[in-house]
């Protein structure tokens, strides 16, 4: 019994091999690029002597073959590795649900009865028998497959005559490269002279030009030095740079292509796209890249100074790797000036931000989880001139922690967690409003962006950290523990509620999705620090707050819809509708209807059921009551925080993130 319910020194084992497998992962990745590398080299070098020096480049085409045999034999060994790792996680994950399974009988074993170990145990060989499956298939896939020893030369033979009427083909329909030329200014941009004469060329350039104002999308041609090119259309949002190089005579286009143009979910890859220009042509050229770059950025600040914070140690320590290879290339393609600076210990972002030179950026970008944005808010809004530094920097997300809350309750659980999609959305997002919360306790005040809780939900964030490696599925075992234990919880709070009736908030928030309109930082009063307007702590509060003194399972208020991959929460959270969503499950409800909470959850649709209680409040003030012998927890934002009174405040649209979207992701409520 102590194999599946004990804290075994299993445990550690299984965490230390994860960690080790994903080493020797990221070895194998690094090892394929190289060779990867090696190969295209060769590749080079065959097209180079196909038609000067035949044996170089046969041999350059035996060597690339060599580095692609060992390229499928990394590939096999990677399939290997990660088969493994998720055997180990599954185990890990079936040993924590099994734990909390036996919790769940020992609370329902007056209606069941006990456990019948024999049970247990027949599951439990059904698991080995599958686990040797699982492992005999791991052996098969680790065994690389050999391409022998002697290569076919007719292949390679073919493979060089292909290189060689490649580069005859070139040589024959060498051609000047098709003309780029600037057009003319529509008559509806101000600020530029119109050409009253103009040739067949111009007025077709013209037309395009009137396209691109009107149009959310320009067309690209591709090749760009073909005779004969196929055109693609591009969304305007996804052209990060128009350039004309005086030096190289040519126009460089830096564009996203999507591999699916109506997929918006579709991943997206930069291309840099290159035209010829006449040499009569290069005021046209330098006009046309002016006119695209205002029409692409229009009411947008282009190249963008940004303040790069970089948290090496969270999440599984792969922030420096997401930025160096997917979103610095980005970035630089838009031509964005970078400040890059790397967080040395907690509490470094929050000092960051508190000693900025505000006038230097236009947003401050944090690589990292939830914890480095709630540093840097706090950071703000600890200086003298508190307002006005956090509505002038705004907030910038590249997703790269355990916790990426803000960013995929905007962007949707995909594009949340893609690197050059929220790299996008800082290049062309504008500054949205954003809602931030006071939290107040006797001796300490600080401010929160992300969720309040006590309960289960705080035992499931903070109680299961012995679990992280297990990344978001640490929250599902947790919530699963409790609820089967049929746990509660003691407090007495008062709620200063703005609307109860599910329906109206529910109505409320589909008008919010249908409105377009983006929502201004409140410029008001801009200056000096945030002043709370309810009542100090220490102090009565007034009759129109709502008094609870009851036995909860969750008391859980957000500014944010999810709370984690899979956790709808609070699927009518707005970022500045000047409220807090607050979710109240009182005690005893029974096991059965709490987990219908637990299995709705994904969907949102948990706020239907009878037992949930869901409020826009403007503030509240807990007491979390702790019973003799018992144990607690207060999240705020994910972090521990006292289990002690506080008190939370909502400060409307005090700062401001940049976001492609006027408010977050459409919940579908």
């Amino acid at each position: 019994m102590n194999l599946f319910f004990g804290k075994a020194k299993s445990k550690t084992t299984a965490k230390d091999a994860i960690y080790k497998l994903r080493e020797t992962l990221g070895m194998l990745e690094k090892r394929q690029t190289f060779l990867e590398t090696k190969a295209e080299n060769e590749l080079k070098i065959a097209k180079l002597n196909a038609t000067k020096n035949r044996n170089a480049a046969l041999m350059a085409l035996k060597r690339k073959k060599a580095y692609e045999s060992n390229i499928e034999k990394i590939n096999g060994a990677r399939m290997t590795i990660e088969t493994q790792m998720m055997a180990i996680e599954n185990a890990n994950v079936n040993l924590e649900t099994m734990g909390a399974m036996r919790a769940g009988a020992e609370a329902m074993k007056n209606i069941h009865g006990s456990m019948d170990i024999d049970k247990v145990d027949a599951t439990m060989d059904d698991i080995r028998d599958q686990m040797d499956v699982a492992n005999e298939i791991s052996e098969a896939i680790s065994r690389p497959v050999g391409m022998g020893d002697e290569l076919d030369e007719d292949d390679l033979l073919n493979e060089l005559e292909e290189l060689e009427q490649e580069e005859l083909d070139a040589k024959m329909l060498e051609t000047p490269s098709p003309v780029v030329s600037a057009p003319n200014v529509p008559q509806s941009s101000p600020g530029y002279k119109n050409v009253v004469e103009e040739d067949d060329e111009e007025a077709e350039l013209r037309a395009l030009q009137a396209s691109i104002a009107i149009s959310s999308r320009t067309c690209i041609c591709i090749p760009a030095a073909s005779t004969n090119p196929a055109s693609i259309p591009v969304s305007n949002k996804h052209i990060l740079y128009a350039i004309y190089n005086t030096r190289t005579n040519m126009i460089q286009l830096n564009i996203l292509v999507s591999d699916q143009p109506n997929d918006p979910e579709s991943s997206l890859y930069l291309h840099k796209f290159m035209y010829t220009v006449k040499d009569n042509q290069k005021e046209k050229a330098i006009q046309f890249c002016r006119i695209l770059m205002s029409f692409v950025y229009q009411d947008l600040i282009a190249e963008k100074r940004l303040k790069i914070l970089i948290n090496p140690f969270g999440g599984q320590s792969k922030a420096k790797n997401i930025f160096d290879l997917q979103v610095k290339p980005i970035l630089e393609a838009a031509k964005c000036k970078l400040d890059i600076q790397f967080t040395e210990h907690q509490g470094h972002a929050l000092q960051v931000a508190r000693d900025l030179d505000i006038n230097d950026y236009d947003a401050i970008v944090t690589v990292s989880g939830d914890g480095v944005i709630h540093e840097v808010i706090n950071g703000f809004l600890q200086r003298a001139d508190a307002k006005e530094a956090i509505r002038k920097v705004s907030l910038g997300i590249i997703p790269a922690g355990t916790s990426n809350s803000l960013s995929i309750s905007m962007l949707g659980e995909k594009l949340g967690f893609d690197p050059i999609h929220t790299s996008l959305q800082i290049i062309k997002g504008r500054p949205l409003a954003m809602d931030i919360c006071s939290v107040t306790y006797e001796d300490r005040r600080y401010f929160s962006f992300l969720s309040h809780s006590f309960g289960i939900a705080a035992y499931a964030d903070l109680g299961t950290e012995h679990m992280r490696w297990m990344g978001d599925t640490r929250t599902v075992v947790g919530l699963l523990q409790e609820i089967l234990s049929n746990k509660t919880y003691k407090l007495e709070a008062h709620v200063l509620i703005a609307e109860s009736d599910k329906q109206v908030i529910k109505e409320t928030c589909r008008a919010s999705l249908k409105s377009s309109v983006w929502k201004q930082i409140n410029n008001t009063s801009h200056k000096g620090a945030v002043v709370d307007t309810i009542p100090p702590l220490s102090e009565p509060l007034p009759e129109t707050w709502t008094k609870i003194e009851d036995d909860i399972s969750f008391f859980l208020s957000s500014k944010v819809p999810l709370l984690n991959r899979g956790m709808l929460s609070h699927p009518c959270a707005s970022p500045n509708d000047g409220l807090i969503d607050l979710l109240l499950v009182r005690g005893g409800k029974g096991i059965t209807k709490q987990l219908g909470v637990f299995t709705n959850v994904d969907t949102g649709k948990h706020m239907d059921l009878s037992i949930v209680e869901y409020y826009k409040v403007k503030a509240f003030r807990l007491n979390p009551i702790v019973r003799p012998g018992k144990s607690a927890y207060v999240s705020i934002d994910g972090e521990h925080a006292p289990v002690k009174p506080f008190q939370v405040e909502v400060h409307p649209c005090l700062a401001s993130i940049l976001s492609l979207n006027p408010t977050f992701i459409d919940t579908r409520v």
